[in-house]
């Protein structure tokens, strides 16, 4: 078996300002949405549900992109300090939420997973399945507080952060608006120096961590099972086998 790092990530997109939706304490506060993000202990979740197979993290690419920030900790699951963080925002206890999700059983299970976490914090977390298309769609209408979704990845760090963070971008369902952050990205994509872009992107991830509109949970890890037989298998971050050069052994 083979294990290597994909291309894409999964996580929590919140609604900041689509629709009426966004309308309540954890769409409008980032005290909320951060006491949320501590509550949720990663590598639990990652170990529970994936059997460590994936990788807990806060960012859109994976550790081994050349634009991972290696400076950017995992936060240890704090509930003490999400507690206090929702005593600051002045809200009323139990925070209630609603995670839509798609009818796959991991998220599935990954999302009671958190909503387990999130209870011994101060949150009642209700868990919205459904088809997979349709919770597209909601997600696109504003239709959601909370979204659990992944996105399958692109090998530069643009296709994983624009169309989702960049005000106005298809891809942005929460509406987040961040100048600082737009300028940024903008600023990201109009270079081609892997330093200069990897000096933009680490000053975009602070803001990012700051606002949260998307909670980054884990990065997958394509698996491929194989004969030991099998001789020139080239294992590539989008997953796709190539069947130049493969050949099996006697």
């Amino acid at each position: 078996m083979i294990l290597r790092d994909a291309l894409g990530y999964f996580g929590i997109t919140n609604n900041l300002a689509n629709g009426a939706r966004a309308e309540n304490p954890y769409g409008k506060n980032a005290l909320v949405r951060q006491a949320l993000d501590l509550a949720i202990d990663r590598a639990a979740l990652v170990k529970v549900v994936f059997n460590d197979m994936y990788t807990p993290t806060v960012q859109a690419v994976s550790a081994s992109s050349p634009y991972a920030d290696g400076n950017l900790k995992i936060p240890a699951r704090d509930v003490a300090k999400a507690k206090a963080l929702l005593q600051q925002a002045g809200v009323t206890l139990p925070v209630k939420i609603d995670l839509l999700t798609f009818n796959d059983p991991d998220i599935l299970q990954a999302s009671e997973v958190i909503q387990s976490m999130a209870a011994e914090a101060g949150f009642d977390v209700h868990i919205q399945a459904m088809e997979f298309a349709s919770s597209l769609q909601a997600s696109q209408r504003g239709e959601y507080q909370a979204y659990m979704i992944g996105w399958s990845g692109r090998v530069d760090i643009d296709g994983n952060t624009y169309a989702f963070l960049h005000s106005g971008q298809g891809n942005n369902v929460s509406h987040y608006a961040n100048p600082a952050v737009d300028k940024l990205l903008d600023e990201g994509r109009a270079t081609v120096d892997p330093a200069k872009r990897r000096a933009l992107y680490d000053q975009m991830w602070p803001e990012l961590r700051k606002d949260l509109p998307l909670t980054y949970l884990w990065t997958p890890r394509n698996i491929v099972g194989m004969s030991a037989r099998l001789h020139g298998f080239r294992p590539v971050p989008d997953g796709m086998i190539r069947v130049q050069g493969l050949e099996m052994g006697k």
